[in-house]
């Protein structure tokens, strides 16, 4: 068992640094070509603010529920990071590689990273629901 309110803290933390990263870099990206704003705009709003908006609309939603002393189970709770992180990986990681390293021109790999991100998505944002949603699993039926 894990304490939830450690696990949802990280989560947020982790998720929130990615966006506002990959959200400046996007910015410096967009004051050197403007031509890619659309094209970096579509995917931020399609990759990472759907996942934002869940993390912090679930923080206003279990913020009144004094959540600082309930526990969750372990493997719930090392699912939902592990597919935070591995989201987040496929966030940084493929952009790097594919544009910086082999010269991938941006608005390609803005279209073909929609096709793995998609598929994370759900799973991750799953995960998440699980995780916000979850109250204290020591106490409830098995």
């Amino acid at each position: 068992m894990k304490d939830l309110f450690r696990v949802r803290k990280r989560i947020t933390i982790i998720w929130l640094i990615a966006a506002g990263l990959l959200f400046l870099y996007l910015i410096a990206l967009i004051g050197s070509h403007p031509d890619l704003a659309k094209a970096a705009g579509s995917w931020y709003s399609t990759s990472v603010m759907p996942a934002t908006g869940v993390i912090i609309g679930l923080w206003l939603a279990v913020a009144r529920t004094g959540t600082q002393k309930e526990r969750v189970q372990s493997t719930a709770a090392s699912l939902a990071e592990a597919f935070i992180y591995f989201y987040v990986f496929c966030l940084l990681v493929p952009l790097v590689v594919f544009v910086g390293f082999t010269g991938m021109a941006f608005e390609a790999y803005f279209d073909l990273s929609q096709i793995w991100l998609a598929l994370l998505q759900t799973p991750t944002l799953a995960f998440l629901g699980k995780i916000f949603a979850a109250k204290n699993d020591a106490e409830s039926p098995q």
